[in-house]
Formats: C-alpha cells, sequence, structure tokens
C-alpha cells in the first residue's frame, strides 16, 4: 500500500516545481530590482535642471550687485572726499589758534629784527611778498619759511617734519584815519593742505591792523 506507482511520484515533483517556480515570480515581482535605475536617472534629471536654475539665478543676482555697486561706489566716495574735506577745514579751525599768535609773534619780532624765519622789516613798511609764507606742523607750532617755487608746487616736509599748514602775510598801508598813527593792514591766508598746488589749496582769511 505505501508504494506509490512512478505516475504519482511524476506528478507530485512537477506540481512541487510548479509552485516553487510562482513563488519565485511572486517574490521577483515583489521587490523589482529594474526600477532602481529608473529612480536613479529621474534623480540625476532632476539634479541637472535644479543646478541649472541655481546657476542662472546666480548670474542674475551678480548682475544686480555690479549695478548696485557702480550706483553707489561713487556715492560713498563723494560722502568720503566731502567728509575728508570737512574734517581737514575742522582741524584747520582748531589749529588757528595755535597759528594766528605764533605768525604775530614773528612779526613783531621781525619789526624789531629778531625774528626766526621773518626777514627785518620797517614798523610801516610791508613784508617782501617773496619771504612771508609759514609753514606749519599737524598740531600747529612753527616749522619755517617757505621759499616761493616751493610754495606754488606744495610743500610736504620742512626741517625733517611734515607740514599740514600754511601761512601767508599779505601787509599793505592802511588808510590814514586822523589822529591815529600810521598801521600796516594785515591779512593772514591759513591754508591747507600745505602738499596741494596752490591752485587746490583751501584757505581761511584772517584781518586785522598792525602799527
Amino acid at each position: 500500500m505505501n508504494l506509490l506507482t512512478h505516475s504519482t511520484i511524476d506528478r507530485r515533483v512537477a506540481k512541487a516545481a510548479k509552485g516553487h517556480s510562482k513563488h519565485l515570480a511572486v517574490t521577483q515581482r515583489s521587490t523589482p530590482a529594474s526600477r532602481v535605475p529608473v529612480l536613479e536617472r529621474t534623480m540625476e534629471t532632476h539634479g541637472v535642471e535644479s543646478s541649472g536654475m541655481r546657476a542662472g539665478s546666480s548670474l542674475i543676482e551678480v548682475l544686480i550687485a555690479m549695478g548696485v555697486l557702480a550706483v553707489a561706489l561713487p556715492l560713498v566716495f563723494a560722502v568720503l572726499a566731502r567728509a575728508g574735506m570737512s574734517c581737514a577745514a575742522a582741524q584747520a579751525e582748531t589749529r588757528c589758534v595755535v597759528i594766528l599768535p605764533a605768525c604775530m609773534d614773528e612779526i613783531k619780532a621781525a619789526q624789531h629784527g629778531i625774528a626766526r624765519f621773518l626777514p627785518p622789516s620797517n614798523r610801516h613798511s610791508p613784508f617782501p611778498a617773496a619771504a612771508a609764507t609759514l609753514a606749519f606742523a599737524r598740531d600747529g607750532h612753527l616749522l619755517g619759511n617757505v621759499a616761493p617755487e616751493v610754495y606754488l608746487a606744495g610743500v610736504r616736509q620742512l626741517a625733517n617734519e611734515p607740514v599740514r599748514f600754511l601761512a601767508t602775510l599779505h601787509t599793505s598801508p592802511a588808510p590814514i584815519l586822523p589822529n591815529m598813527p600810521a598801521m600796516l593792514s594785515l591779512r593772514i591766508s591759513l591754508e591747507y593742505p600745505a602738499a596741494a598746488p596752490l591752485a587746490q589749496r583751501r584757505h581761511l582769511d584772517f584781518h586785522t591792523c598792525i602799527p
């Protein structure tokens, strides 16, 4: 009874083999390997498109930034230049309280023949125009006299010190008034920056009369 015929065995083996092949087919369909490359290709395509969009955006941003800089930089430089001029004017106005007394002392000393940098002069005679320019340092102390040719081109250093201000002395006979002694009309022009040529300097003028 336990003996099986060859036909029965063949049918069972064929049935088992058929079930095994169905199981393999279901397994392969559940995890298809062919989708992975498709996804990778899709991601790579999207990556190329997105990188192209990023490059276009960067170029637009660079162009906008260059336009903004082209407009803003001249304005910034103009503001800085005006700020520098304002700072130089403020320094000149501050230092004039030291420079003007030094000029007056030098003028009085020249009238007595004992000036350090100005030539001797008569009390009522104008100063020689060629010898009436004094150089001052940044802090306002007197450095010396300036030659005419150097004065026109600009002075950078004198007595091994940088020159910041020039004081030009202009004298002329003052109008004679009744019961008043003869006097000289004095104009002190404080010029800055000293290194610039004459046409590019700014100046402050101070007027007075001296006996």
